[in-house]
């Protein structure tokens, strides 16, 4: 149960300062000082200079001319005044330094202390702090595809100084949007290694307006500002849902029925939709889910022996409460085919990069069969790709399909088509065809810049045979001209860009620019000039009012009416520190205009004036002076306490600290109780303003009811939260632990349960764990191990017996009880579990690239075994582990390894499993090979909402754009309540690269979770997230909830 925090405080909401003298220094004259209180303002980071303040109070009123001693773990900040005193108004400030050349370093921590009133406060702010050697940084934030929905959408770019990558950077995000409906998690976000950063735009319902994005930061003493980007978002609730299904004409044993589910004209992702149709239909699945685009997707299959009829397809989806429908009419039947013929017809000529077309038709004693699928076989299945594959025949039984080979492609395939009717194999004869798609003509095409004024932008493309060359490195060159960089590497389109830059003072003048890459070379002939500026115009526009949301200033830089590019604008304040302005200086754009973003801190109430001033042919340019009204104050600060079960002996504490509705971070909490011990007391709130601690009972403490208190201060604002709660911590004079087991127990698993108590009185939430004495390792297993008691003191688990183990086993349960180990009577168990009929499975994975996951199952009779252990051998691979064990399901899984860069080839890897004095054995054939990975990819697409029915979350694994497939992907869940939610986890590529996992919300949750997926392509380690998504499945009003 969660209950609202309240004010304590009886002050009044005008505070009178007290008088200038040194009598009544405190507020409470003639009085000690009750409680103290310094604080720190919070910043997240110094970057080479900067500014700590904060201010003293004693019973929550500001006191004047207290010492501040200022120190910094590890010393890389230097303070220029480190005891700096309070003001009238208890605020304390000083400038910072950081030494020049010191790397980015995150977890310094800033720590204040004062004495006030004969008592020592202190408080402390962890900030990452740089000044690392820089004097151009470049902030780039990547052009948003939109619209966005409820689902969210990522965001990505790059940190680079002086043409290095900058890791380790917190980058920030600054949103304008009206209606404030939108986050981006995390915010800030850290670059990597590479400089990049990722981040998610998540909409709340209600949303339909169009966004600016401003990435910023300040790196080496420089603020630095991303071009401002805008995205339209749509999260609004369904009005007027639709479905459709796309029209069939007729389904042959097997078809696709796909559709689409609309509100309001827009596409629905991530919605169920239920098919169903006469019996002798079958959908695979029966309840697709829609895609991005709503197109939801199925494979019907007509019953064997069917005669061709009319049938009624219906799709029905419920949306927002609203359930909508449709149907179609269409032709469907599967009826034996006699005397069955597929053919295949190709090209006799060596087929080129532009590909050739292939045809065939099906019939059945010579009447053709329409409808069919048929797919076609490619040996080797590297270089050459067929489309559509399958193709469908048509009405008079033939299809087409086209040969699609890849560039760099030269040899010989064998291609044969097969369908599939009635459940009997038909195929093709097996044809030859020689390929030919060598690069033999590259060519670099320049787009036209037009007159370059001082600086441009030179794009173009490189090709070969009208397939774009990927990752080639392109050089330019000019008698006049400089790029910046220089050279490049071509993109996933073959498209390459750099900078040409004109040297100052050039008269218009014409000169040459050539570029050359991939054995190909271009030259064109461009005019340039960059003239000396007479008449500069440095205009500000900045907004009347700013609060707490912060807002922007723009502006614009020219010359003689013509805009400056690549200018710096540097932003000065008055008062000093009432706001920030990021970055600063910022850097004229292609049109000379800038954008930088304010912000401010909580406390904040000043009229601020703000001018912008530049450098342009070594003059100072300055602005008109702006004002601005600043307004930043935190009126209803709330503490929210969870209250926990009944604590025996040891327990924790949870909540939040949220203020006008938002989490907030760093907060110190302080808690305490008549009785209880807390650790750690106080703590800190984290970025979703959530805290917690352990929470210790003394010994010998009877059942109690006591209280918990939480306290905090926000913005001078003391507010105090209390909870009631039953505490017990007796020494149990008397534990009893049972354990009932079977005498005996064969191949199916088996039922143990028990109880334990204290003094007769039931122990709840003990863990009960299982020790077993065998003769024989992994004779048998215990699930869960350890297991829980319930309300009534009551625990239950299974125990099953490993394949081939007949013994007699020995088990106790263990538990601790009053920070005592108490145990059960040891109970013998006959164990007998000969397998007959024993039966391996094992799954074959057509192609391994570098890594994939390789599963199986071990059956007896049919009947899932335990334990069984299973040995995992090749000529080729690595197994990680080699040797495995079955599950509670019988099947088990390992990782196959390719060692090191090796050329793709045929093997084999066997699983065996000894029973007795006998082996059984099950080989696969694979096709293995690492190539190194030179642009690996992970994807992740979650929802925004997740409900009791669960929700799909998908993405991709590619390597150098090309599919994945068997990567196995792991999900990690950060959750309040601890569950993990996702399944399966991990998750593995398909053929197509892309992999599937579902949200699966336990009943009664309602909670707010991350979700980080990782994979290993190659060598390489890629993560993707974390994503934010809200959980939220209550328990019906006849339920109760734990």
């Amino acid at each position: 149960m969660l209950k609202k925090g309240r004010e304590t405080s009886g002050l009044s909401c005008k505070i009178i300062p007290p008088p200038k003298s040194c009598e009544g220094l405190f507020p409470n004259p003639g009085n000690e000082c009750k409680e103290p209180i310094i604080q720190l303002d919070r910043i997240g980071s110094i970057s080479c200079d900067g500014v700590i303040s904060g201010r003293v109070f004693c019973d929550f009123q500001p006191v004047a001319g207290v010492v501040v001693q200022l120190s910094a773990n590890p010393g890389i900040v230097n303070f220029a005044n480190a005891t700096p005193i309070t003001d009238a108004s208890g605020r304390f400030s000083t400038t910072v330094s950081v030494p020049r050349g010191t790397p980015i370093t995150s977890g310094v921590v800033v720590t204040a202390g004062a004495d006030v009133g004969g008592q020592r406060v202190t408080d402390s702010i962890i900030v990452t702090v740089d000044c690392i050697v820089c004097t151009n940084p470049t902030l780039t934030l990547n052009p948003i595809e939109g619209p966005v929905g409820c689902e969210g959408a990522p965001l990505s770019g790059r940190l680079i100084c002086d043409g290095s990558a900058i890791a380790r950077a917190p980058i920030t995000f600054t949103i304008t949007s009206q209606s404030k409906r939108v986050v981006i998690n995390p915010n800030p976000a850290i670059t990597q290694n590479d400089g990049t950063y990722t981040a998610t735009v998540v909409p709340f319902i209600g949303i339909n307006e169009t966004i600016t994005i401003v990435a910023s930061t300040r790196i080496g003493g420089i603020e630095v500002v991303s071009e401002a980007r805008q995205l339209t978002v749509r999260c609004v609730k369904c009005v007027n849902p639709v479905i459709f299904i796309k029209k069939v004409s007729t389904i042959n044993c097997e078809g696709i029925i796909s559709g689409t589910l609309l509100c309001d004209g827009v596409p629905l992702s991530n919605v169920p939709v239920s098919l169903s149709g006469p019996s002798f239909l079958q959908f695979e699945p029966d309840t697709p889910i829609t895609d991005a685009n709503g197109v939801f997707t199925s494979t019907v299959t007509v019953t064997s022996g069917t005669p061709f009829q009319e049938a009624e397809i219906t799709a029905s989806a419920v949306v927002s409460g609203i359930e909508v429908s449709t149907s179609r009419i269409v032709t469907a039947g599967c009826l034996f085919c006699r005397n069955p013929e597929l053919t295949l017809n190709t090209p006799k000529k060596v087929i080129g990069c532009e590909g050739a077309e292939l045809t065939g038709k099906l019939t059945c004693g010579g009447i053709p069969f329409p409808g069919a699928s048929i797919a076609f076989v490619v040996t080797p299945q590297e270089g050459v790709a067929i489309v559509p594959n399958p193709a469908i025949t048509g009405e008079d039984g033939s299809y087409t399909a086209r040969i699609v080979p890849e560039l760099g492609t030269v040899g010989t395939f064998t291609i044969e088509a097969r369908t599939v009717i009635a459940g009997v194999l038909i195929s093709s004869e097996v044809k030859t065809i020689k390929v030919d798609c060598e690069c033999k003509n590259p060519v670099i095409t320049i787009d036209d810049p037009g007159k370059i004024n001082c600086e441009s932008p030179i794009t173009g493309r490189l090709t070969c045979e009208g397939f774009p060359l990927v990752g080639v490195e392109v050089t330019f060159s000019s008698p006049l001209l400089q790029f910046e960089p220089n050279p490049v590497v071509t993109d996933e389109n073959g498209r390459f860009s750099t900078t040409a830059i004109v040297p100052f003072g050039t008269d218009l003048q014409e000169t040459t620019l050539t570029t050359t890459g991939g054995g190909a070379t271009e030259t064109i002939t461009v005019k340039v000039f960059c003239k000396k500026c007479r008449n500069p115009l440095l205009t500000l526009k900045a907004p009347k009012f700013i609060g707490c949301d912060g807002g922007k200033v723009t502006g614009r830089l020219t010359c003689d009416g013509v805009p400056l590019k690549g200018n710096l604008v540097t932003f000065t304040t008055s008062p000093a520190g009432a706001i920030a302005v990021s970055p600063n200086p910022v850097t004229t754009d292609e049109d000379g205009r800038f954008t930088a973003v304010l912000t401010t801190t909580l406390g904040v109430e000043e009229v601020v004036m703000i001018q912008a001033s530049s450098v342009v042919d070594g003059k100072v340019v300055v602005s008109e002076n702006e004002k601005i009204k600043v307004k930043c104050v935190c009126k209803h600060p709330e503490i929210i306490l969870e209250e926990p079960y009944k604590i025996n002996c040891e327990g924790e504490i949870r909540g939040k600290v949220t203020c006008e509705g938002l989490p907030l971070a760093g907060v110190e909490v302080m808690l305490s109780s008549p009785i209880l011990d807390f650790d750690p007391n106080p703590v800190l709130t984290d970025e979703m303003g959530s805290f917690t601690s352990e929470v210790t009972v003394p010994s010998n403490t009877p059942l109690t009811e006591t209280v918990i208190t939480a306290r905090v201060t926000v913005a001078g604002k003391t507010i105090t939260e209390t909870i009631k709660l039953k505490v017990i911590c007796l020494k149990c004079r008397n534990p009893k632990l049972t354990l009932n087991t079977p005498k005996y127990i064969g191949c199916p698993a088996e039922r143990i349960s028990g109880r334990l108590t204290c003094d007769g009185v039931p122990v709840r939430d003990a863990a009960i764990t299982f020790v077993v004495t065998s003769d024989t390792p992994g004779a048998v297993t215990v699930d869960p191990n350890p297991a829980f008691t319930n309300e009534m003191g009551e625990y239950t688990a299974s125990i099953r017996a490993g394949v081939g183990v007949t013994e007699v086993i020995t088990i106790r349960a263990e538990a601790i009880v009053s920070r005592e180990m108490v145990s059960s009577e040891s109970q013998q168990i006959k164990v007998d579990c000969q397998c007959e009929d024993p039966e391996l499975e094992l799954e074959c994975v057509k192609k391994i690239r570098c890594r994939a996951e390789i599963k199986g199952r071990f059956l007896c009779k049919g009947e899932p075994l335990a334990g069984v252990k299973v040995t995992l051998t090749s000529p080729l691979l690595d197994f990680e582990p080699a040797v495995v064990f079955t599950n509670q399901e019988g099947y088990f899984r390992t990782s196959a390894i390719v060692p090191g860069e090796r050329p793709y080839e045929l093997t084999t890897y066997t699983a065996s499993v000894e029973i007795g004095s006998r082996t059984i054995s099950k080989t696969c054939k694979t096709v293995v090979g690492c190539e190194r990975c030179k642009h690996p990819r992970l994807t992740l697409c979650t929802p925004l909402f997740v409900g009791c029915e669960g929700e799909e979350i998908t993405g991709e694994v590619l390597c150098d754009h090309r599919p994945v497939e068997g990567v196995a992907v792991h999900f990690k869940v950060v959750s309040s309540h601890g569950e993990e939610y996702i399944l399966p986890n991990p998750a593995v590529t398909k053929a197509d690269g892309t992999y599937t996992a579902r949200i699966v919300p336990a009943k009664g949750k309602v909670d707010i979770i991350t979700i980080t997926a990782t994979a290993e392509v190659g060598d390489e380690q890629l993560k993707k997230g974390p994503f934010l998504v809200v959980v939220k499945c209550p328990c019906p009003p006849h339920e109760g909830k734990e």
